[in-house]
C-alpha cells in the first residue's frame, strides 16, 4: 500500500507543477511536558505536526481537530490557533493555519497514510522533521511564534 500511496503522492506533484493550485489545510502542533507529537506519513519521509487539508464545508479549527483524530487515533480539547502562513512549495500556493495545543491523547499506530505517531523531546528532534514545522517549534521555543509569514 505505501507503494500507492507514494506514487498517487508523485502523481500530486506533477498534477501541481501543471495548474499551481491554492490550497489551504490545518496543521496542529501538540506540546506537552517538553515533548512533541508528531506524525510520519507513509508516502513521505519526513515527520510532521499532524494535519492536512481542509474539506468543503469545513473551517480550519474543524479540520485541525478532524486530522489530530484521523492521524494520531486520538483527541485534542484545548486548540488555540496561533497564525496562518503561506507554503509554495510543490507548485502550490499552501495556506496552512497553524493551532497548538497540551491536552491531547494519542494512540501509536500505523496503517496506509500514517506509518507512525511519536512523542520527541523537544531538544531531540529528528533529523527529517519538515522544515516548516521545525521553524514553528523553534519560534515556540524562542517565544516568538509571530501570527503569519512563509511557513
Amino acid at each position: 500500500m505505501g507503494f500507492i500511496l507514494r506514487s498517487l503522492y508523485l502523481g500530486a506533484k506533477v498534477y501541481w507543477k501543471l495548474v499551481h493550485p491554492k490550497t489551504s489545510g490545518s496543521r496542529v502542533m501538540l506540546i506537552r511536558e517538553d515533548r512533541v507529537l508528531l506524525v510520519k506519513h507513509s508516502y513521505q519521509d519526513l515527520w510532521f505536526f499532524p494535519g492536512g487539508g481542509v474539506k468543503w464545508g469545513e473551517t480550519y479549527e474543524e479540520t485541525a481537530y478532524r486530522e489530530v483524530r484521523e492521524e494520531t487515533g486520538g483527541e485534542a480539547s484545548d486548540l488555540r490557533f496561533l497564525g496562518i502562513y503561506n507554503d509554495y512549495c510543490d507548485d502550490k500556493n499552501d495556506s496552512i493555519a497553524l493551532f497548538m495545543g497540551t491536552d491531547f491523547t494519542f494512540a501509536p499506530r500505523g496503517d496506509r497514510e500514517i506509518e507512525e505517531v511519536r512523542l520527541f523531546e523537544v531538544n531531540e528532534l529528528p533529523p527529517n522533521l519538515s522544515p516548516g514545522c521545525r521553524r514553528r517549534l523553534e519560534e515556540y521555543l524562542a517565544g516568538t511564534v509571530p501570527s503569519h509569514g512563509l511557513w
